[in-house]
């Protein structure tokens, strides 16, 4: 990547982890809705992710859609997703 641009258009999520006690507790929506919140303070229109093993069935249950790939270096099952704030 080299280093981020001066501008960016787009809040990007890389990752989201929790312990496995977390699981089923709403801590994972809680965790978007801070990221949200961050991404809305920061002036971001939109927030984009990969998602990877599956999960894109969590992530548009939280509003995210499936974005056109720019680069599948995560793997074929991967899938580029956006959700527009």
């Amino acid at each position: 990547m080299g280093r981020l641009p001066d501008a960016p258009d787009r809040y990007y999520l890389h990752d989201l982890a929790l312990l496995p006690e977390a699981r089923g507790t709403g801590a994972a929506a809680a965790a978007v809705d801070l990221t949200v919140a961050q991404a809305r303070a920061a002036g971001f229109d939109r927030i984009t992710l990969t998602a990877v093993n599956g999960a894109d069935a969590f992530w548009r249950r939280q509003g995210f859609v499936d974005a056109p790939v720019v680069a599948d270096s995560y793997g074929a099952d991967s899938v580029s997703m956006v959700r527009m704030l």
